[in-house]
């Protein structure tokens, strides 16, 4: 990638593509910080991860929820926490590195990994198939969006559960209210806070995430419930997922 300007003119290209029907794969490749901050590209440039949402955002809603996106970048699996940041899935999947890596862990790897997805469209297998042409076994994760939201959605619960969060609750509460010019006593807002229905809450914002409200019809492809992040442990380097 050679630089800022470059790159951002490149992702408005494929946004554009995407909008006229096309499903591009976005790989990226150059350096990643040693701090996990960002990209750091050939003219010495820098993009932080945030950056990268709004683009990405922009151009998965484009293509129904199927980009693919690649980081050939050291600790580039840390791109997942900032870019999932948003209410739209900024793409389908990621494949990319958790650690450093070095040139010897670029080509062979992520080549078989392409040759496998774009066979089987299985997740796991191109991972496995990336891993056994000799990279180390955990130096790379994939990862669905729909199960980003399952471990985001799990740390809003309990972030939610405990009194700060309940008592943050109620004072947001009251600013609303008094927003609108009405002031309801404080055990109401309590009772408000407490039986707030987090399940509802969250279909409604998963169906956002995958874009179900824009594309009713896609909806079936993903299977994530309320019962999976109540009841089950996540497994972020876990992907089941196909294309």
């Amino acid at each position: 990638m050679p630089g800022r300007t470059e790159c951002f003119q490149i992702l408005e290209k494929l946004a554009l593509d995407a909008e006229s029907g096309d499903s591009p794969i976005i790989h990226i490749e150059c350096h990643g910080y040693d701090d996990r901050s960002g990209l750091c590209l050939a003219d010495g440039s820098a993009i932080d991860w945030a950056e990268l949402t709004a683009p990405l955002v922009r151009i998965n809603v484009a293509t129904r929820c199927v980009l693919l996106v690649s980081v050939a970048a050291g600790f580039g699996a840390h791109a997942i926490a900032a870019l999932a940041h948003t209410s739209r899935a900024p793409f389908w999947a990621i494949v990319a590195p958790k650690e450093k890596i070095c040139p010897s862990d670029i080509y062979g790897p992520y080549l078989k990994f392409y040759a496998e997805l774009l066979t089987s469209g299985d997740g796991d297998r191109a991972l496995g198939a990336m891993v056994q042409s000799g990279s180390a076994p955990n130096l790379y994760g994939f990862m669905t969006c729909e199960q980003f939201f399952q471990i985001a959605f799990r740390r809003y619960l309990a972030r939610a559960a405990t009194e700060a969060a309940r008592m943050d609750q109620v004072a947001r509460a009251r600013t609303y209210f008094a927003a609108i010019g009405r002031h309801p006593d404080e055990p109401l807002m309590r009772k408000m806070v407490e039986e707030f229905d987090d399940e509802a809450f969250f279909y409604a914002l998963f169906r956002q995430f995958i874009m179900a409200d824009l594309y009713p019809e896609y909806a079936g492809r993903f299977s994530l419930r309320y019962a999976d992040v109540v009841e089950q442990p996540s497994n972020p380097d876990s992907s089941t997922a196909k294309l």
